[in-house]
């Protein structure tokens, strides 16, 4: 390292000096980051080029090779029964329906309405008297009243069976127990906050008062014997049921039932419960409100093999099946049947042949003659998507109350599609052009680092405005990218036939008369409506028919077909050069450029490195030499002026 001595003896500014010296040696270098830089935002460029071409890409696939999403179709309904059925047409309805009967919708399987069983337990309320929470005759409470100068009292509180909770609570405060009270949520009477210790107690052991103290936990817990309405709050064990489980079993969506085990505690309420039933892939839906439950299977019609869905309760080997049942007010359910998963016979409770349950079943209907039958009202026939709301001509087919249901292409539909897929091309293609046109600033290089802070942020901003314009002017990639689109475009799909549309520009989409546009479309809507309302399957085979290219030039692609293959030839070309976020630079030209000139930039800052070296070397050995000449000619003086 080299030793570093200032100006101190020639009295020059030697830091500024090497800093200016370094300067002017520092330029090859800043070129090199300004080259660096460049091809970072030409890599960007190019990269945003291609999101852009595959957003592109992938609309025109979503939107016009995806048949469902541009052919539309609209039906039209008509007949006597036509308010009993809603009818939607798929892009592959095709001919005439006429719907002659629905003789019976499908239905899910649901229990009747229940009155779930009265609780066993009810808070009791300031106004319930004591013989209703048990106390059956004249009791007393003593108690040891200590107050807060540690003087104590023994005081008797006597009460009858007659006397109110509200009564009770204020012969205690009467004897001295100020802060007594209760409390109607949890029906708790507290004495806390006052010293107070039970003596003894007769006839009162129902209010669970401690006998060796008092905590905020002593209280009546008041109502054995309540019958009442449950509600959402209401507790399973409170309806006289314990920890266990149940076994629910219950058609699915494939047509088959399936067995599903639910445990419950007596601490759970019945709004988790319930919630639990229904979370639990059963296939129920149950609910409760105001004291009474239904539950009905989620899925309709019938199991598979052709008998009717009904939701059952397996009674298994205990009795937790018997409990819930009359705990949710089913009482005695009658007796099924189901099958183990070896085929064997199992004991079920039939909840849906109890009271005003009902099974699920089938629909059955005719259309054009074909007696037919599903699990669901919703029906797929011919392309056409039809929803059964209501049974008509049960009792034999009336021609006045039939439905007919045809189709009719939805021009405005495929109109809009196609105008919209022009937008976006020319809006894509026409970034690029302007990307090809864009003015190159020359002048303007990428600032350096002491450039930048010699400006303000807006003039960093305007200043890189300019230098990052013209990045990919009149890039030969990309006239290539643009040439091979337009061509893809252009020209007839082969194997359609002869006199047809094949083109573009025969269903009037042609690009416009201005060289200036780059290769832009345009519209002609009358024409496009014509080919449209005449063969709407040869517009849609003409843009997106699969096809291939043969070896003797014959093309059978679809335009949009071989568009989207032009733009997925020209995204592997731009990959190539600026890869994209998930490449490492040693995998696309850019990048590897950007690797060279690491290390060319590594290089230069140590050759740096060893010329600033150098120049602090020479200029130390200089202020050496100076200092020791001024030394020499001090001792000189000094001579001179002893004589």
């Amino acid at each position: 390292m080299v030793t570093r001595i200032g100006g101190l003896a020639s009295g020059m500014d030697i830091d500024s000096m090497v800093a200016k010296l370094m300067t002017a040696e520092r330029a090859p270098l800043n070129k090199l980051y300004q080259k660096k830089q460049i091809a970072e935002w030409q890599r960007d460029a190019y990269r945003s080029i291609n999101t852009k071409m595959k957003t592109f890409n992938d609309y025109s696939f979503d939107n016009i090779i995806l048949s469902s999403n541009f052919m539309k179709k609209t039906a039209s309904v008509s007949g006597g029964s036509s308010d009993k059925v809603s009818v939607k047409a798929g892009a592959g309805a095709s001919g005439n329906l006429e719907i002659q009967q629905v003789s019976q919708l499908a239905s899910n399987a649901k229990t009747d309405v229940v009155n779930v069983s009265n609780t066993q337990r009810k808070i009791a309320g300031e106004n319930n008297i004591l013989s209703e929470i048990g106390i059956a005759s004249q009791g007393e409470l003593k108690l040891k009243i200590t107050d807060d100068k540690g003087n104590a009292t023994e005081k008797t509180v006597t009460f009858e069976p007659t006397d109110k909770i509200s009564d009770f609570v204020q012969k205690l405060k009467d004897v001295g127990v100020s802060n007594a009270s209760f409390n109607a949520a949890t029906g708790q009477i507290s004495m806390a906050g006052n010293n107070v210790t039970v003596i003894s107690q007769t006839n009162a052991e129902v209010l669970n008062f401690s006998s060796n103290g008092v905590s905020d936990s002593q209280f009546v817990d008041g109502g054995q014997g309540f019958g009442v309405t449950p509600n959402g709050s209401t507790r399973l064990g409170e309806l006289g049921l314990e920890n266990g489980s149940i076994t629910l079993n219950v058609i699915q969506a494939n047509g088959e039932t399936k067995q599903t085990k639910i445990s419950f505690n007596k601490s759970d309420t019945l709004d988790s419960f319930i919630t639990s039933l229904n979370r639990s892939g059963a296939g129920v839906t149950a609910l409760f409100s105001n004291g009474k439950l239904t539950m009905s299977a989620n899925n309709s019609g019938e199991v598979k093999g052709g008998s009717t869905s009904s939701i059952q309760l397996l009674k298994g080997d205990n009795n937790d099946a018997t409990n819930m049942l009359n705990a949710l007010g089913f009482g005695a359910a009658p007796d099924g049947k189901t099958k183990d998963k070896d085929g064997n016979d199992i004991d079920t409770f039939d909840l849906t042949k109890f009271g005003g349950g009902t099974e699920g079943q089938n629909a059955k209907y005719t259309i054009n003659g074909l007696d037919m039958e599903s699990t669901s009202n919703l029906v797929n026939v011919s392309g056409y998507e039809i929803t059964l709301n209501g049974e008509f001509n049960k009792g034999g087919i009336d021609p006045a109350n039939t439905v007919s249901v045809k189709s009719t292409n939805d021009i405005n539909h495929m109109v809009d599609k196609i105008k919209e897929f022009v937008n976006k091309y020319n809006e894509f293609i026409a970034g690029i052009n302007d990307q090809l046109k864009e003015t190159k600033y020359r002048s303007y290089m990428p600032l350096t680092d002491e450039q930048r802070k010699e400006m303000t942020e807006t003039e960093q901003k305007m200043w890189d405005e300019k230098a990052k314009s013209g990045l990919l002017r009149s890039d030969a990639m990309l006239r290539q990218g643009l040439s091979d689109m337009r061509s893809a475009l252009g020209g007839h799909v082969d194997g359609l036939g002869d006199n047809v549309i094949d083109t573009l520009a025969e269903m009037g989409i042609t690009t416009t008369k201005s060289y200036n546009d780059g290769g832009k479309l345009q519209i002609d809507e009358n024409k496009l409506r014509k080919a449209l309302a005449d063969d709407p399957d040869r517009v849609m085979s003409t843009l997106t028919q699969t096809g291939e290219k043969k070896a003797d030039g014959t093309d059978t692609r679809g335009v949009i077909v071989r568009l989207r293959s032009a733009m997925d030839e020209f995204g592997k070309k731009i990959e190539s050069k600026a890869g994209r976020a998930t490449m490492t630079d040693s995998q696309y030209s850019i990048g590897k450029n950007l690797i060279d000139m690491d290390k060319r930039i590594d290089t230069w800052k140590l050759k740096l490195e060893n010329i600033e070296s150098r120049y602090w070397k020479q200029f130390t050995a200089m202020e050496q030499a100076i200092n020791k000449a001024n030394q020499q000619s001090g001792m000189f003086m000094q001579f001179a002026g002893g004589n």
